[in-house]
């Protein structure tokens, strides 16, 4: 019934989903959720769309799988964005990418990118927060402070709907990598964020910041840990549970800016989600450049100032 549905809505459309989805203004959940739906009738032969499971409120968190179906294995991709509901550009962001990724799936680096990758994209992790614009979800809890990490515990962790419903999807998929959208900062970061400790992977993930973070015009790329000390994120769990390769895109310095400049800011996500990807294949060819460089300097002063007098890990204002 429900693909019945939108196939007569979308015979009522004077435009497609994949034209009609535009970025000069912010979208409703319901205008999210049709596209995400709409778009699997569209290119059925492309993008698959699934619920991942209900808010505490109720409401749907839904994502989309794209990749060709022919049976061919890849690696996996997560996508996802409103972490924090109030980030709204985050949310834009990803269904930025997922729209170029089918607008330009004839081109020849997006035709390799489809070809080498299954990419998951979770436009809203947070729709409650989303709904209300607040940063938390309707029990008023960070869900980006929310996932397991060394030094806590899964039965410690995962309090909110949000954070168990990715959980579940990353136990079910084993994501080779995952970009975490955010705003309310420009930078590109990777873990850990818990603890100064390099991860096993430094180097990687700095080559992979460092491309992303020039493709975005962005010169802060670094540690998260080294923009401040957080416990409990999503890039943290990723990494130290599966070994996913995940960093935390920081999209615009305002979570939710003003409409006039969203295009540009879901322009250049774009351009980074894609350098990012394609930085992840030149690692599996042995073309990236792991060089020594030391990582985006940071404030030793700010850092001290983020460590509270039990020298525990404070509550951050970002990612």
């Amino acid at each position: 019934m429900m693909r019945f549905l939108l196939g007569v809505m979308l015979l009522g459309m004077h435009t497609t989903p994949l034209s009609a989805l535009t970025f000069d203004r912010y979208h409703s959940q319901d205008e999210i959720n049709f596209y995400l739906k709409a778009t699997s009738l569209q290119v059925p032969d492309l993008v698959e769309t699934k619920t991942l499971g209900q808010s505490r409120q109720g409401r749907d968190i839904i994502y989309a799988i794209i990749q060709p179906k022919d049976g061919k294995p890849r690696d996996a991709i997560l996508i996802n964005g409103t972490h924090h509901g109030n980030e709204k550009s985050s949310t834009e962001s990803v269904l930025g990418l997922m729209k170029y990724l089918l607008a330009h799936r004839q081109e020849a680096n997006v035709r390799e990118i489809l070809a080498t990758y299954a990419i998951y994209v979770v436009p809203l992790v947070n729709p409650d927060g989303h709904a209300a614009d607040s940063r938390t979800d309707s029990q008023g809890l960070d869900i980006n402070r929310d996932y397991s990490y060394p030094l806590r515990k899964a039965e410690e962790s995962f309090r909110t709907e949000s954070s168990q419903l990715i959980r579940s999807l990353m136990e079910q998929v084993r994501f080779h990598a995952a970009i975490a959208y955010h705003s309310g900062m420009e930078a590109i970061l990777w873990p850990a964020c818990y603890t100064n400790s390099p991860p096993t992977d430094q180097a990687l993930f700095r080559a992979l910041s460092k491309k992303t973070a020039k493709a975005m015009g962005f010169t802060r790329y670094l540690q998260s840990y080294q923009d401040y000390p957080s416990e409990g994120e999503f890039i943290d769990f990723a990494y130290s549970t599966y070994g996913t390769l995940a960093i935390t895109m920081e999209v615009s310095e305002e979570p939710s800016p003003s409409e006039k400049i969203l295009p540009t800011i879901v322009d250049r996500s774009i351009r980074g989600a894609l350098s990012f990807l394609d930085g992840l294949r030149d690692v599996a060819l042995g073309r990236l450049d792991l060089d020594d460089e030391n990582p985006s300097p940071f404030s030793q002063s700010k850092l001290q100032f983020a460590v509270d007098s039990l020298g525990r890990l404070p509550k951050a204002v970002h990612h």
